[in-house]
């Protein structure tokens, strides 16, 4: 297996495993790989930090350590975020779009709310001035991985 640096167009940078480069070319390619943040498929090879840096094996182990803990910090925290927004939001689905919207133009009574929207939807309610993020899939808990 060969690891792969990898940015999506909202510049979202993941790690994609792949059998070669070749792989990754075709892949890449047919449209295969979508970025795990935002499901973007236009996707690119960046530059592996691990390659840039040409310094004794140690350094390079510290390296790849530091990053796996970063890696690690972020997931937690973001399994942090979605039990906040879980428990203090209420879920509309699919209905996000347009609830922000009848709210922010007074339509309905105003509440917290999550749901799922697309990028075209979100960047129009952005447009019309309602402050809608999209928030990267929860990650697996710690009991579901392996």
């Amino acid at each position: 297996m060969v690891i792969f640096d990898l940015q999506c167009s909202e510049f979202h940078i993941f790690e994609g495993w792949f059998s070669s480069s070749n792989d990754l070319k075709t892949q890449l390619e047919k449209a295969m790989v979508s970025c795990p943040i935002c499901d973007d498929k236009s996707i690119q090879k960046i530059p592996t930090a691990s390659k840039l840096v040409r310094s004794s094996p140690e350094k390079n182990l510290h390296a790849s350590t530091s990053s796996a803990l970063m890696y690690k910090q972020q997931q937690e925290f973001l399994r942090k975020v979605h039990s906040h927004i879980e428990e203090n939001y209420e879920d509309v689905g699919t209905k996000f779009a347009d609830q922000a919207l009848k709210m922010h133009q007074g339509e309905i009574e105003q509440k917290g709310i999550r749901g799922s929207a697309t990028k075209d939807q979100v960047h129009e309610l952005n447009k019309a001035g309602v402050e809608a993020v999209p928030i990267p899939k929860k990650p697996p808990s710690k009991k579901q991985i392996n």
